[in-house]
């Protein structure tokens, strides 16, 4: 689920894995196509969403439900397994593999007068991942947050043209949710539990929740 800055709308993948506009009165198909990733909905409406094995069929949905495909998504990539919209809508990041090697980028989002996404600028690399990734998240403006999978979960801090500091995630991590601040982090746990990090520890902050969402 993601959610509209002023809560207007959300952007919600099901279990089968279909995507969903949902408004006040109103619940939209957007998009049925097969291993489609966990979608993102950016700050001037638009849904993103891409099947997983085909990086190049990205689509932005505005509210009427009309598909704008964008020209020049990740030209060198063959799978896409996350995607996520920045805060003011000018950027997009996105892990990738490319050449057999798993990658985080971050492109620039080109759109018209009237803010209608047209394409990608050029993908530019940010940091090499040594492991499959269970989440992405924005960290404030300019700073990545990639949970990596693994028998011991890391959660990576990755300034977008920076260093970037790895440091312990819950253990059965499952998911992550950012924030337009970097002390806005939010993981869940396998339990149902969400926490929060304070300082260099995670603090439980609430039970019993089934979904994260941004």
């Amino acid at each position: 689920i993601d959610v509209a800055g002023d809560g207007s709308s959300a952007v919600v993948q099901l279990r089968d894995g279909e995507v969903f506009l949902v408004s006040t009165g109103r619940v939209d198909e957007l998009d049925s196509r097969a291993d489609l990733v966990a979608p993102s909905l950016d700050s001037f409406g638009y849904a993103w969403s891409v099947p997983s094995d085909s990086p190049e069929e990205l689509i932005a949905w505005d509210s009427d439900v009309v598909p704008i495909e964008i020209a020049d998504a990740w030209p060198t990539a063959s799978t896409v397994s996350h995607i996520r919209v920045a805060a003011d809508g000018s950027r997009i990041a996105a892990l990738v593999t490319v050449g057999n090697q798993r990658w985080a980028v971050v492109s620039a989002i080109i759109r018209d007068q009237d803010g209608t996404p047209q394409s990608l600028g050029p993908m530019q690399t940010v940091t090499r991942l040594s492991q499959p990734a269970g989440g992405l998240a924005w960290l404030g403006q300019d700073s990545l947050g990639i949970l990596l999978e693994g028998d011991t979960p890391v959660l990576l801090s990755q300034i977008v043209g920076g260093p970037g500091v790895g440091g312990s995630a819950p253990v059965g991590a499952t998911s992550l949710a950012g924030a337009r601040t970097g002390a806005g982090i939010r993981v869940l746990g396998e339990n149902g539990v969400v926490f929060a990090q304070r300082g260099s520890a995670w603090q439980e902050s609430l039970p019993g929740v089934v979904v994260l969402g941004t």
